[in-house]
């Protein structure tokens, strides 16, 4: 999926996160997103581990689950296009509150909190 910089300004301006941002800044923002695409089952960050990125989903679907101590999948929720996760990364320690993975073949905006800073370019 090829994403023009307008096509991801425009999607970007309406994550409610970022709706407040002016032109400029979501052009920043945009051009500091990595695009990455998820084949369907594949595990995109899991509960426990260390992220400094949140992601927006473009097209396809996600799971966010947790394991009981059993070891037993929890399902948590299901998201699709326009919603974003991970993103409790952005603003402190990126400690993963929750797995996600693909449910189908996903893309998603990655959005890196180093990326972002280093542009000066702070989360609103």
């Amino acid at each position: 999926m090829k994403i023009t910089l307008a096509e991801e300004i425009k999607f970007l301006r309406n994550v409610p996160l970022f709706s407040k941002m002016n032109p400029e800044e979501l052009k920043i923002l945009a051009l500091t997103t990595d695009t990455v695409i998820y084949e369907d089952g594949e595990v995109i960050f899991t509960e426990g581990d260390e992220g400094n990125e949140a992601c927006i989903i473009y097209s396809g679907s996600v799971e966010v689950y947790r394991r009981s101590t059993e070891g037993k999948l929890i399902p948590l929720n299901m998201l699709g296009p326009g919603e974003m996760f991970g993103e409790l990364a952005l603003f402190g320690t990126g400690v993963r509150t929750a797995s996600v993975k693909a449910a189908e073949e996903t893309t998603v905006a990655m959005i890196s909190k180093e990326k972002t800073l280093s542009n000066n370019q702070g989360i609103p």
